[in-house]
């Protein structure tokens, strides 16, 4: 039986009860003399009339008991099913009364959260932080709010944004404090995201060394809560495998038993299509059937690093701790490889380049004929070391200066008459000149 049901009840055996009181009265003064009875009817006129008002009342006290519990009812729903968890405790941390959103983001049944101290949901460098939120609570008596990291059931940690006041409670002997808390988890990746890629971009921006770029890539990866080891490859354009560029926290022994991940693995292949691979911990014994390959990994996760839609290398990740990678990691991940893809393809571009000239140079300084390079003032900005041999000046006294100097007088004429077609042109062929060399003769 309900309550409103019980309410009912309850009315229904009082006004049998009244009416019966009533029938023994009635018969009561059925016995007495004819001189009362105009007495008798005013009495039972007013009986009758104050009756009626006492039921009136009634009425009026069942509607207002019915109305307050249904204001009950709304806000007990509203209070448990609210978008973010009420918490109430003491100025000790132990926990008064929370709501059903509060035990759903801490994984646990109101029951076992009852009388449990808050402190025992907090990740342990984070406790301080609390610690100071609740003092300053209780010392000034305004709204205070902090960010910190909760642990639920299952050992899960998010972050809460928690918003806290104290409350003057009688009926609580000591100092209670009433807690909001939000999970602000996505926002907090969001915001790591952010700083861990501008960090990186601003690394990666001041070095052309692409093994310097990929430690840099490395340790900002190694950053995300439960990764602690990891490497970086490089794709090799001609054979397709993944060649070992950068590590991070694995052995000697792993490494050279991984040190290249070959087209032909089933994770190479799903890799260079452009999709990550994640290896939870029930699958790593099927990847790796050595305990020298798995090396105590219980996860591992390959990352492709993409430009222009092709993948150009790739980040390996592991963890000696999780499972698996969560939901929240895998996303920081992928958002830092996509990020650093042109990045990697310009440092690489500056690498070629740079060994492109180098080569030019080595091949323009050991040439066997005189090379010299004229801007388009005639002045030499550059020789190699047989124009050097041949004319015995040395490089401080040929840098700078008209090439028309070092020229016979006829031959002068010739070059003032000749270069400024070669500026328009482009080349000029099959002109002789006279050098003077620095012993006085010519060639």
């Amino acid at each position: 039986m309900n309550r409103k049901s019980a309410i009912q009840h309850e009315d229904i055996a009082l006004r049998e009860r009244a009416e019966l009181q009533l029938d023994s009265v009635i018969a009561e003064l059925n016995k007495m003399p004819e001189s009362f009875s105009s007495e008798v009817k005013g009495l039972l006129h007013e009986l009758q009339v104050h009756q009626i008002e006492l039921e009136m009342q009634n009425e009026e006290l069942r509607a207002a008991q019915l109305q307050l519990e249904k204001s009950h009812k709304e806000y007990s729903d509203l209070y448990d099913f609210a978008p973010v968890g009420y918490c109430m405790y003491n100025d000790s941390g132990k926990i008064l009364s929370l709501n059903l959103t509060a035990c759903k983001q801490l994984g646990c049944e109101r029951k076992t959260l009852i009388n449990k101290s808050f402190y025992s949901n907090i990740v342990s460098e984070d406790k301080d932080l609390f610690y100071w939120h609740l003092a300053k609570v209780f010392e000034t008596y305004s709204p205070q709010s902090c960010e910190i990291r909760l642990k639920k059931n299952d050992g899960t940690i998010f972050y809460a944004g928690l918003e806290s006041i104290q409350v003057r409670n009688k009926d609580i002997p000591s100092r209670s404090c009433r807690t909001t808390i939000i999970d602000i988890t996505e926002r907090k990746q969001a915001e790591n995201i952010l700083f861990i890629q501008n960090r990186l971009s601003f690394s990666l921006s001041s070095t052309t060394n692409l093994v310097h770029a990929f430690d840099s890539l490395l340790k900002a990866a190694m950053e995300i809560d439960g990764i602690d080891c990891g490497a970086v490859y490089l794709v090799d354009n001609l054979s397709g495998d993944l060649d070992l560029i950068s590590h991070k926290g694995l052995t000697p022994e792993f490494l050279g038993l991984n040190n290249s991940l070959t087209k032909t693995a089933s994770q190479t292949k799903t890799l260079l299509k452009g999709k990550p691979v994640y290896v939870q911990h029930t699958d790593v014994l099927n990847v790796w059937k050595s305990a020298k390959q798995k090396e105590g990994l219980r996860t591992f996760a390959l990352i492709p690093i993409k430009h222009s839609d092709k993948v150009i290398a790739a980040i390996h990740l592991g963890s000696h701790t999780c499972d698996e990678f969560p939901v929240f990691a895998r996303n920081m991940v992928e958002a830092i490889a996509l990020h650093v893809g042109e990045i990697i393809t310009r440092i690489t571009m500056e690498n070629q380049l740079e060994e492109s000239e180098h080569r030019f140079r080595l091949l323009y300084e050991n040439a066997p004929l005189a090379y010299q390079s004229l801007n388009e003032a005639g002045e030499i900005i550059d020789i190699n070391q047989t124009w050097v041999d041949a004319l015995g000046y040395s490089h401080e006294k040929v840098l700078g200066k008209w090439f028309g100097d070092f020229l016979t007088p006829s031959s002068k004429l010739l070059f003032k008459e000749h270069f400024p077609l070669f500026i328009t042109e482009g080349q000029v062929n099959n002109q002789e000149f006279e050098i003077i060399k620095k012993d006085g003769s010519t060639i």
